[in-house]
């Protein structure tokens, strides 16, 4: 089941490896003109929004960060030749670029919306790289054979 049909649903590293890839692919079809569509850019925007959240409680700045995501975006991060020295840094850069993402009222033929498309599109390959590395090997798995062999 994809996050598209249960959007309630938490994304595995798999499926956000997945999502990201979806993404870059219809960020590139914008970037060629087609029209864009609702789909894996929104997701993958929405997922980075919801999972990034900071909050300000009245007792001080609580961070309220999904630890996995942050391991997943820090190393596209770095991959992309973005770093940030704080978690702060690190989650206004994410949802930059998850802003980038978003469909806007400026077309995607204008020159400072094509780069931040081309920059979003190289993080999503990164984000899918990063994420799909992060699941462990079939060799670490601990599987057994349902046969007993």
């Amino acid at each position: 089941m994809t996050q598209a049909t249960n959007p309630g649903r938490e994304l595995s590293e798999g499926d956000l490896a997945l999502l990201a890839s979806r993404a870059a692919v219809q960020i590139d079809d914008i970037l060629l003109g087609r029209p864009p569509t609702r789909g894996p850019i929104e997701q993958l925007a929405d997922h980075l929004t919801a999972r990034l959240q900071t909050v300000a409680p009245s007792c001080g700045a609580t961070q309220l960060v999904d630890p996995a995501t942050v391991v997943v975006v820090e190393r596209a991060m770095r991959a992309t030749g973005s770093s940030a020295r704080t978690l702060e840094e690190l989650v206004q850069l994410a949802r930059a670029i998850a802003e980038t993402m978003r469909p806007g009222s400026e077309p995607a033929s204008t020159e400072s919306r094509r780069e931040g498309l081309v920059r979003a599109r190289i993080f999503c390959v990164a984000l899918s790289q990063a994420a799909m590395s992060s699941l462990p090997s079939i060799d670490e798995a601990d599987i057994t054979h349902p046969y007993g062999t």
